[in-house]
């Protein structure tokens, strides 16, 4: 158990477990002072990763996605650029990366995404496999570019001893979680919301008790009140 404190609210509390993933697979990846970090993906976890990868002292934080909101809030949030995923993935690397990234964390699990990977990557570069790829799917591979860009590919998808620490974080205020929520739905709403979710919004709660069906906080942070 850990204790919440009064001025955090449940509805930021929440947001813990997601950043205790993205805490340890950010440890495991060893983001380091001065690298490079691109992240892949719009979503939740990766504006946590454009957070913890500042905390950590990266040199350039840069987040490609293709849904102008979520890249808006990246730049709100640390990241020092932002690309746009909808360009061929030949001028993003030559435009954006010319020399390649340090750290690519990749937290789509489309085909598309995990190839593009393998492009970005710099000489001895890590790459953090953290977006969900359906069971079965190939990505093909030439190894020669593993071999020759001597790259480390390591897997990331729960946490391992990072729950305090990232509850620490949010109420600390070091890592910003309440502009990420962005839906609170009520209890009786969670079975529609799991089968059908809204890629308009980055973070949806479930708030037990909550009169209204929908509440969007868009553009603003979620209530302080606990739910």
């Amino acid at each position: 158990c850990y204790r919440v404190p009064e001025q955090t609210s449940l509805i930021e509390a929440a947001v813990t477990e997601p950043l205790a993933c993205c805490l340890h697979s950010a440890n495991r990846i060893r983001i380091r002072q001065s690298d490079c970090v691109a992240i892949l993906g719009g979503g939740v976890n990766a504006q946590l990763f454009v957070q913890l990868s500042r905390l950590m002292g990266a040199g350039r934080v840069v987040l490609i996605d293709d849904l102008p909101e979520r890249l808006a809030m990246a730049s709100a949030l640390g990241a020092d650029e932002v690309v746009d995923a909808s360009e061929p993935s030949g001028e993003l690397v030559s435009h954006g990366f010319p020399e390649g990234a340090d750290v690519v964390i990749n937290t789509r699990g489309s085909t598309e995404f995990t190839r593009l990977v393998f492009d970005l990557c710099a000489e001895g570069a890590r790459i953090l496999c953290y977006g969900v790829a359906g069971a079965g799917k190939i990505v093909p591979i030439e190894p020669h570019i593993i071999w020759r860009k001597e790259i480390q590919l390591i897997g990331g998808r729960s946490f391992n001893n990072t729950f305090g620490d990232a509850l620490d974080l949010i109420v600390s205020g070091r890592v910003r979680v309440g502009p990420l929520v962005t839906r609170t739905v009520s209890l009786e709403r969670y079975a529609e919301v799991v089968v059908s979710p809204s890629g308009n919004h980055i973070k949806t709660v479930v708030v037990p008790g909550q009169v209204e069906a929908e509440v969007e906080h868009i553009g603003e942070p979620p209530p302080r009140s606990s739910c």
